[in-house]
């Protein structure tokens, strides 16, 4: 008798598609409440939508050969755009603000952005430490009450905690902010509701783009290294004159691509620990060359921004799974079904975006002063006692002797997961002559080392120390740093 097997069985996946086509209805709403219907006259039109860096925005080009619509729409007029697979569109999907009215050639073009567009004005000055969710709640409440917070994910197990210090920046570039710090999306709906959840956990069960059913178009898609960042190397605010520095990074990912740096001077972060987060959170993002590209299909009616959409396309190394949309765009013509174009995972980096990011980068770095390129940082701020004291003590945010003319200050250890091969001590006192040193074995052996200077390890070692001897009664230490180098 032949061997009996157990066989595992492979999961198949089969999208039925709906039983309609996906349809539309465009219209116009004046501010007094009147509509406009305008879907049969669109000659052409688009609506782009997406979460957190995408900014929904419109245009649409409609007949107006007999002049009915000239001098009828206004700037912040809305334009609503309904989609469903029913017999008629009825489901509010994009709500637009007009920001310009054009008149051309026997049509009138109205364009302008989503509803995101009304806090573009607003600035927010706000300091705090607490979750991402509630600082968003604030400046919700306190700079757009408007905006209903109904679908804002409160779930302390995935948000983060953070320090913000805001004075008057562009209210979206904070919501940026906290969702870069956190690992969320966000945009406003159509209804002026926000929504704030954690990347990728959204998916679209209703939509699929497949191969040889409603797949029009897979544009270039390929690994983009135009992206790739293996080391992220963190600034954050000065703590009593000492540099916070942090650095991530993916020994796999250099070996294959080259060392690919980006640069984050971050003054919102005030620990060594929230650098560390923040540049673990970067590199986790950029580490590996993302899957970049457009599929264009037959009009998807259901999807929302921030959502994951299920597309197969083997032919062009897609094989069946949910992707990441980073943005959408619903192209509507009375020729043809509307079309839906993917831009999957992200956006193609263009030259004036990769322009623009070293623009800033070079604005932000002056205030930089790392010039031995050291990775991390260690400090030590005083504000509470640590370290063992032999005739000194920590009071008042000072290192200093216990009254006698001289002490001696050590640290406790710290024990890396690398070894150290070059350091710098940082030091902000009252009174020059003390002597400093550095341990790398727990402090079995010592190494002197000169403030501001770049010291080489002999030898290298993973369990730092530092001892501060005092020479003077009057000597105090404000703050110590040893930047240091893996």
């Amino acid at each position: 008798m032949p061997a009996v097997r157990s066989l595992t069985g492979i999961p198949v996946f089969a999208w039925i598609p709906p039983s309609n086509s996906g349809i539309y209805k465009i219209e116009i709403e004046k501010a007094n409440g009147t509509t406009y219907d305008v879907t049969d006259i669109i000659h052409e039109g688009s609506y782009t939508d997406g979460a957190t860096d995408t900014i929904g925005s419109f245009s649409f080009k409609i007949d107006n050969s007999e002049e009915t619509y000239s001098g009828v729409f206004s700037l912040y007029d809305k334009v609503n755009v309904y989609l469903d697979y029913e017999e008629t569109a009825t489901t509010l999907r994009f709500r637009g603000m007009i920001e310009k009215v054009a008149y051309g050639s026997n049509v009138v073009i109205v364009s302008g952005r989503g509803t995101s567009a009304r806090v573009m004005g607003t600035t927010v000055t706000y300091s705090t430490t607490g979750y991402t969710h509630d600082i968003l709640s604030y400046i919700l409440t306190t700079y757009a009450s408007y905006i209903t917070q109904t679908n804002i994910d409160t779930t302390e197990e995935t948000d983060t905690s953070i320090y913000v210090n805001w004075y008057q920046k562009p209210f979206w570039e904070c919501v940026i902010e906290l969702c870069n710090r956190s690992g969320y999306d966000c945009y406003i709906d159509s209804s002026f509701d926000c929504h704030y959840f954690v990347s990728g956990s959204r998916l679209n069960t209703t939509e699929c783009v497949v191969h040889e059913q409603n797949l029009l178009e897979t544009g270039e898609f390929a690994p983009d290294l135009s992206t790739l960042k293996n080391r992220v190397i963190v600034y954050g605010a000065k703590i009593e004159d000492q540099q916070i520095v942090w650095t991530e990074e993916d020994e796999d990912s250099i070996d294959s691509y080259d060392v690919k740096e980006m640069i984050i001077n971050d003054t919102n972060i005030v620990t060594v620990a929230q650098a560390e987060a923040r540049a673990e959170y970067e590199l986790s993002l950029y580490k590996d060359p993302p899957t970049v590209g457009e599929v264009t299909s037959l009009g998807l009616p259901t999807l929302l921004p921030g959502q994951k959409v299920r597309i197969s396309d083997p032919l062009n190394n897609l094989p069946p799974g949910y992707y990441n949309i980073q943005k959408f765009t619903q192209k509507f013509s009375n020729d043809e079904p509307f079309e839906t174009v993917l831009t999957v995972q992200k956006e193609i980096s263009t030259l004036p975006k990769i322009l623009k990011k070293r623009i800033t980068f070079e604005n932000q770095a002056v205030e930089m002063e790392n010039p031995n390129e050291m990775r991390y940082s260690w400090i030590f701020d005083f504000n509470t006692d640590s370290g063992t004291h032999d005739s000194t003590e920590i009071s008042n945010g000072v290192l200093k002797t216990d009254g006698g003319a001289s002490g001696t200050w050590i640290s406790e250890v710290k024990t890396l997961s690398e070894t150290a091969l070059s350091c710098e001590l940082r030091a902000k006192v009252n009174l020059t002559g003390s002597n400093y040193f550095v341990s790398v074995d727990d402090g079995i052996s010592w190494q002197s080392i000169n403030l501001n200077t770049l010291l080489t390890l002999s030898p290298p070692g993973s369990n730092l120390k530092i001892k501060v001897e005092l020479n003077s009664a009057t000597a105090e230490v404000d703050s110590l740093c040893l930047l240091y180098k893996t």
